[in-house]
């Protein structure tokens, strides 16, 4: 695929290439096409993959734009815990552990599974979704947000570091 991009390039047909992946783990394959100057990757709280893995810095290294999608991980971190849908029904632990954690720290949840995320320097965007207006201005005051204290960033690593693929991939519910 990158050679088809360089070919696009070469001819003055785009000026930059960027790609998307559906997993983090994804990511890995494209830090060397030189080709891809920005990166759409999921991370959240839930998949910490590319940052545990130290991707992010390696990206940053090779000056790639990186943009963070699914940091809320598809609305699944305000799901009910009592109406998930039955494929993920055993991610109820985690969510509670969330709240939990979100609680304790004095945030909402959408507050701190942001702030997770923003705290990231090599991230350069983040994309989201909304619904509706009120979601959308809510989510642009999470910019204010005050960035998260050390404990709180350590229990996340902690309680959310190994969690299973048909979890953190919305593909598989």
């Amino acid at each position: 695929i990158p050679a088809v991009f360089e070919d696009l390039k070469a001819a003055g047909l785009i000026d930059s290439a960027g790609i998307s992946v559906n997993q983090s783990h994804e990511t890995i394959d494209i830090l060397e096409a030189d080709v891809f100057e920005a990166i759409q990757t999921p991370i959240n709280v839930f998949d910490q993959e590319i940052e545990k893995k130290n991707i992010l810095s390696k990206l940053k290294q090779k000056q790639k734009i990186v943009v963070a999608r699914s940091v809320f991980l598809q609305g699944l971190f305000f799901m009910s815990i009592d109406k998930l849908p039955q494929k993920i029904w055993h991610a109820s632990i985690y969510l509670n552990q969330l709240q939990k954690i979100a609680k304790e720290a004095n945030r909402s949840v959408a507050d701190l599974v942001f702030s997770y995320v923003t705290r990231l320097e090599e991230i350069t965007s983040i994309v989201i979704g909304v619904t509706s207006n009120k979601e959308l201005i809510t989510n642009v005051s999470l910019l204010n947000s005050n960035p998260l204290d050390e404990i709180t960033i350590a229990k996340i690593r902690r309680l959310f570091s190994k969690l299973p693929q048909h979890i953190i991939t919305p593909a598989f519910w």
